[in-house]
């Protein structure tokens, strides 16, 4: 926008007139410095908001009350500037008041998304449609510094200290609080009764009592790993389940992605033979095994076992109840994921 030619400066007045005219009960923005097509910030010159006042005091009537901000943009390598027009509505049409570049007297101009236009003597001005969006953005724009404080300490008071509370900052414009409870499982950091919230949006992203999960973030990507017990020869192993990926983008919006991301442990083929073999005397004679025998099962039958499959899914035949039961119907819970997975995929 290069305000020292009459170009720049007949397009910006006509950009003010035509927002300050299709907006009501909202706000309208002009960004500076940002490529239309590819939004990339290219940076704009300093501009003193005492010129933008007088070009719209001099040149549109009524004056909309218009305000220019200097944005440092402190992701950018080289600390670029970007300049925000914001605009307010007008009770009557504002119009052009004087002659420059190839508007002329009385010029009145709407904004219909990228466009704008000129309206016609007698035509009637319609509000935008993109008002309630407007409107809708500045409410989540609206959280002050003290909503935020307060949203994280009521997630600290509200998981208490031994489910070790901590919080992460992406792109200086998103904060991600959680928590969970700590174990070490063969080396590993695994965290269990998870609570996962985005506080800046009051958005709770993720709680699991059950499933144990590993946590990795960086300055714009927030990843959690949800992790599955699971069992063979009476040893327990966790194997990487699902993951929720939530990504912080420049301009405040964010993603969430899931993707499942589970692979077979890979047994050999003779142990699985052998466990198929031994079960049913397992089944009888060790009851203090009762419990994992569905996870072998499991695996037995990712791993290719007709007969293992036929046994877990008449697991005792349905005979069960309390924390053996839960464990059939997790495993069963698993098999059906992979299953489906495996129908997608072809």
């Amino acid at each position: 926008m290069d305000l020292t030619a009459v170009r720049g400066r007949g397009q910006l007045l006509r950009a003010i007139s035509g927002m300050a005219n299709s907006i009501s009960n909202c706000r309208a923005f002009i960004i500076v410095g940002v490529e239309d097509k590819t939004r990339e910030i290219v940076g704009a010159s300093i501009i003193d908001d005492s010129n933008i006042q007088s070009l719209v005091e001099e040149y549109l009537i009524p004056r909309p009350n218009v305000l220019y901000e200097n944005v440092p943009h402190p992701h950018s390598a080289s600390e670029k500037i970007v300049g925000l027009i914001t605009i307010h509505p007008t009770t009557v049409p504002c119009k052009i008041r004087k002659n420059i570049w190839k508007l002329k007297v009385d010029d009145c101009f709407v904004r219909n998304g990228s466009v704008t236009k000129r309206i016609e003597h007698g035509e009637d001005i319609v509000t935008s449609p993109y008002c309630s969006e407007s409107v809708a953005l500045e409410n989540r724009a609206s959280v002050s510094l003290r909503d935020t404080i307060d949203e994280i300490f009521q997630f600290y008071n509200m998981v208490g200290n031994s489910y070790n509370p901590k919080y992460a900052v992406f792109n200086d414009q998103h904060i991600i609080c959680y928590s969970g409870w700590e174990d070490i499982e063969n080396g590993k950091l695994l965290l269990s009764e998870v609570n996962i919230s985005l506080v800046t949006e009051g958005v709770k992203i993720f709680w699991s009592a059950l499933q144990y999960v590993n946590i990795y973030f960086d300055d714009k990507i927030f990843t959690i790993e949800e992790n599955i017990m699971l069992f063979w020869s009476g040893k327990k192993f966790f194997a990487p389940y699902e993951t929720t990926v939530i990504s912080f983008n420049n301009d405040a919006t964010y993603n969430i992605e899931k993707s499942f991301i589970f692979k077979t442990p890979d047994i050999p083929p003779k142990e699985i033979v052998d466990f198929v073999k031994s079960y049913k005397s397992i089944e009888k004679n060790e009851p203090n095994r009762l419990e994992i025998l569905p996870y072998e099962l499991l695996i037995a039958t990712l791993n290719g076992s007709v007969a293992a499959r036929e046994e877990l899914t008449n697991f005792l035949g349905g005979g069960i109840d309390g924390s053996v039961a839960e464990s059939y119907f997790d495993a069963i819970k698993i098999l059906k994921s992979v299953d489906e997975c495996k129908v997608s995929v072809e």
